[in-house]
């Protein structure tokens, strides 16, 4: 770990966050045109809006560490029923949930990460699987053949967690019940959910031509060729190290503390906020920071980008003509300013 003390004997854990005044500059200058610019933005690679449309369509939520927002299986399989979406239900599902049809033991994976805060088995939904993730939404999984995780353990996006079946009141049609709950056991839109086509990045129902899963017709296919393009397993990796002064590494190092996360991360989230705000205000074309903040120092931080989240970083150096690095340094000056602003 980089030793964070600086001459001064200033420690990451102190109160006063020092924000220099190249810091300071970029910070304003990236609020500032961030906020007031209005012409339409463009979109991330592979998107195809001004809202964070990707391939297929539709406003995304966006994929954040605390989301479950991603398609829970791999492969190609047909909808039975969503909400409301007639008699072949037979008035089954007037909630918010999607049936889908797979054999037995197809492998079923958790739509975010989160912990698994409950499993049961009951006669209506058979072997059930509950995730609580950090942004208070629960994801279910029922009529399980097998879970794979237990109680109280920590799963990632992405992570196998259980496999299909028919249990409960399934009969003999095999398939994964999923749904979202916010709060406990109130069904919720599930809202858009990640997919791969190959390498592109879609969004669920949009990509099946339709733009809610409420009346979703029967038979409607879903599709995803595993997680590699949204940087899960198998998926491209991309790593920016930027370093720092003295003066500016205990401040970042402050306001990482302050918001709980590492300085890596910072980087990564403060780039994210600088690419939703350009995406809200709708920036389009370059306008570029002078000066760019400053990205070489003693003090180094690597972050790493899976290919949702390197949209962001290409979205906000593209409209402030940076490299990756000064990116990074300008995204964490962002959350610097934050965290003094909130007296950190």
């Amino acid at each position: 770990m980089t030793d964070m003390t600086n001459a001064t004997g200033h420690t990451p854990g102190a109160r006063s966050v020092r924000v220099s005044s190249p810091l300071r500059l970029a910070v304003a200058l990236a609020v500032v045109a961030a906020v007031l610019t209005i012409i339409p933005a463009p979109s991330p690679s592979g998107a195809t809006g001004s809202t964070g449309e990707a391939a297929g369509g539709g406003t995304a939520r966006a994929q954040s560490s605390n989301s479950p927002d991603v398609v829970p299986f791999i492969g190609t399989f047909a909808v039975s029923c969503a909400y409301q979406t007639g008699s072949y239900c037979g008035g089954h599902h007037g909630y918010w949930a999607i049936d889908t049809g797979m054999p037995i033991g197809t492998p079923v994976y958790a739509a975010g990460p989160g912990t698994v805060t409950s499993i049961l088995n009951h006669s209506a939904g058979g072997l059930s699987l509950y995730i609580t993730h950090p942004d208070g939404r629960i994801s279910g999984y029922l009529h399980l053949s097998q879970t794979l995780v237990s109680v109280g353990q920590s799963v990632d996006r992405y992570d196998q967690v259980a496999r299909s079946g028919n249990t409960g009141n399934a009969g003999s049609y095999s398939h994964l019940h999923y749904e979202e709950q916010k709060p406990a056991w109130t069904k919720i839109d599930p809202g858009k959910m990640w997919a791969c086509h190959g390498s592109t990045p879609v969004l669920y129902p949009d990509a099946a031509g339709y733009s809610t899963w409420q009346g979703l017709p029967y038979g409607v296919t879903i599709r995803n060729d595993g997680y590699g393009c949204l940087g899960g397993p198998g998926g491209q990796v991309w790593e920016y190290t930027t370093g720092y002064s003295n003066a500016d590494a205990n401040a970042v190092a402050a306001a990482a503390a302050h918001f709980g996360m590492s300085p890596s991360e910072l980087q990564k989230q403060g780039v994210g906020l600088l690419g939703w705000m350009l995406l809200v205000a709708g920036a389009s074309g370059t306008s570029p920071l002078v000066p760019p903040p400053p990205s070489t120092g003693p003090v180094q931080h690597e972050t790493a980008y899976n290919s949702y989240e390197k949209q962001y970083l290409d979205l906000v150096r593209g409209y402030y003509v940076l490299t990756p690095e000064q990116a990074q340094a300008g995204g964490a000056s962002l959350l610097v300013f934050f965290a003094a602003m909130a007296g950190a």
